[in-house]
């Protein structure tokens, strides 16, 4: 081809590059592109135009987008700098409204609680129930009001009340998914309890000593508390305000927002946590120090949330305006033959699971009704509403799987769990482009006797469990799921199976346990919205329609509450089982390399195409 022809076919692309170039900001994925089409062009003219002005001419085209492309790579720790410096108070200051709002609900709810203690002195016994009420008052009777902060170790204390308040601002932050209302209704109550708890102090007459005391750490606690209501009403507002955009995607940009905000707020928990458990129960220090500490915490929080965000707006701040990538309207297609790290595994697996979600229902309807059925088979249905108890969710979660009066449950358990697991898997195999195995009804049978095992050996581990135990069996889980899926996709025994996964995991066993344990805990939380104030009134709108009264209408509404619950275990158990597989295939790719093999093998058929085979 000649140099002019060559030019002529190609100066259109190379302008839209050049403009490309000139632009603010720029998608680094469209550069990476660009930079791949130009290098192959100065590939072409390097070997045919050596000593002409195009060849030039590319080369500084390449050059300036790799500078562009790299010139603002940050490394981790930069990253995390620039996220506390920049990004993270630019978000507090764009969402200024909502804290602000979030702030006068929780004022509003703490004198609403006040008042009313004011009012009634029994009030207190409502929202914080006469046990605590009456230790309390004990304890002021025994001259140390804040004894409940000295009761556990030091360590157990501030590790279960971090876990706890973290877990709080989370389903605060959630629920802000209801149009913002749960995340408000959660700022009510939390506010209330507050105003309330202050007061009633002040009516013993310990009011000096109890502020002394809970605000050491609770200026911290209360404020994180705060500023995740803020984090949940932004993320509403996205729901029902979207704009010029569709709900869909405005909603996906304002929990994205939402979700950094609550990131911010992890520290803050963590020392809210420590102060609680090894400072706060220090009741003898002076009273001027603990004053000087709940004053440079509140200072803090001001400065942090407040003053600065407003300080870098005012001088401008050095961040470039984030641009959301949006999800198309089409499915997504997943790349299983990549290297990814656990942010990308985490959001493949929410990818994968968004793409199949009517699957995913449709299964976990079966599973559900399939479940109860066979409870109902197994036990006289007039007894129904005494089987099973839904006041607290977490501490009654065993009782899906054993129970004393239905001998047959694990069976059950097993036996449903073992048919998930299969489908889920198979489901990941078909879309991974890898031919289905297992196709005869004998080796049918055979994959569902190999994925029993496993799944009998994790409900055997549940039931032994608990306390810290429960916490290193649950380091074992993710293995034992990495294992079932090896099996099936690699279609060998236990053995070899096992051999395949621990070498899958070697050196990336953590990471295995990272995105493992962050899709459980995302996973725990959305099945924790089962025991909030909303579920609840929506199960006393179902009970007030029924047309049953008495035991009738107690065991249907009871088959219904437990049927939803098993409904909402199973939607939420395919996210952990993807999160696992996509794992499995990351690190496939590590120790074979075959997708990269492929790759290279289809650079020579590129160059044939493109008629350079000569060379």
């Amino acid at each position: 081809m000649r140099e002019t022809k060559f030019i002529q076919d190609n100066q259109e692309k190379w302008k839209a590059y050049e403009e490309v170039l000139e632009k603010d900001y720029q998608d680094p994925d469209k550069l990476n592109e660009i930079f791949i089409n130009v290098t192959d062009d100065l590939s072409y003219a390097r070997t045919f135009y050596k000593n002409r002005s195009v060849r030039v001419y590319l080369n500084e085209l390449a050059q300036k987008i790799f500078t562009n492309l790299y010139k603002n790579k940050q490394s981790p720790a930069q990253r995390f700098a620039n996220f506390w410096k920049e990004e993270l108070p630019k978000l507090v200051y764009d969402a200024r409204k909502d804290f602000l709002l979030s702030f006068m609900i929780f004022a509003g709810a703490c004198l609403i609680g006040a008042l009313s203690t004011a009012m009634d002195v029994e009030f207190p016994r409502i929202i914080m129930g006469d046990e605590y009420v009456d230790m309390t008052i004990e304890n002021i009777k025994k001259g140390d009001p804040m004894a409940v902060y000295k009761e556990r170790g030091q360590f157990g204390m501030s590790v279960g009340i971090t876990i706890n308040n973290i877990f709080v601002a989370l389903l605060t932050f959630v629920m802000g998914v209801f149009a913002a209302v749960g995340a408000i209704g959660i700022l009510i109550r939390n506010g209330v309890m507050v105003g309330a708890f202050q007061y009633f102090f002040y009516t013993q007459g310990v009011f000096t000593e109890s502020f002394l005391t809970i605000w050491m750490h609770g200026t911290l606690e209360i404020s994180a508390i705060i500023i995740a209501g803020a984090a949940g009403i932004t993320m509403g507002k996205g729901w029902v305000f979207p704009g010029t955009l569709s709900r869909l995607k405005s909603f996906q940009i304002s929990a994205r927002r939402g979700l950094k905000i609550m990131m911010g707020l992890v520290p803050i928990f963590i020392i809210a946590g420590f102060i609680e458990g090894y400072i706060t129960r220090h009741t003898e220090l002076p009273d001027l120090l603990r004053a000087s500490f709940i004053l440079i915490c509140l200072v803090f929080v001001l400065w942090y949330f407040v003053w600065y965000p407003y300080y870098k707006a005012k001088h401008g701040f050095n961040i470039t305006q984030a641009r959301y990538q949006l999800q198309p309207d089409v499915l997504q297609a997943i790349d299983f033959g990549a290297i990814k790290k656990t942010g990308g595994l985490f959001a493949d697996t929410f990818i994968f699971y968004r793409n199949h979600f009517w699957k995913i229902l449709l299964t976990a309807t079966s599973a559900s009704l399939f479940y109860v059925v066979s409870i109902l088979f197994l036990h006289e249905a007039e007894n129904f509403s005494d089987l099973f108890y839904f006041d607290s969710i977490f501490q009654h979660m065993g009782q899906y799987f054993t129970h004393e009066k239905i001998l047959l449950l694990p069976i059950i358990a097993i036996l449903t769990f073992t048919g998930c697991s299969i489908y889920f898997n198979q489901l990941i195999l078909q879309k991974s482009g890898q031919p289905a195995k297992n196709s005869t009804r004998f080796s049918s049978w055979l994959l569902f006797i190999k994925t029993l095992l496993p799944v009998t050996l994790m409900y055997l581990l549940i039931r032994i469990g608990e306390g810290y135990t429960l916490f290193f069996i649950f380091l074992l889980f993710p293995v034992i799921l990495l294992w079932l899926f090896v099996m099936q996709k690699e279609n060998v025994w236990y053995i070899q199976g096992l051999i395949k996964s621990f070498n899958l995991m070697s050196a990336a066993y953590f990471k295995l346990i990272a995105i493992s344990f962050t899709l459980l805990f995302i996973s725990g939380l959305f099945y924790s919205l089962l025991d909030t104030s909303l579920s609840w009134f929506f199960i006393d709108i179902v009970s007030w329609n029924l047309p049953f009264k008495g035991i009738a209408g107690k065991n249907i509404l009871h088959g219904f509450m437990l049927t939803t619950t098993l409904f909402v275990l199973f939607l939420l158990f395919p996210l952990w089982l993807f999160g696992i597989d996509l794992y499995a295939y990351s690190q496939t790719e590590v120790k074979t390399a075959a997708n990269l093999k492929k790759r290279i093998d289809a650079i020579g058929l590129k160059k044939e195409i493109r008629g350079m085979a000569v060379e």
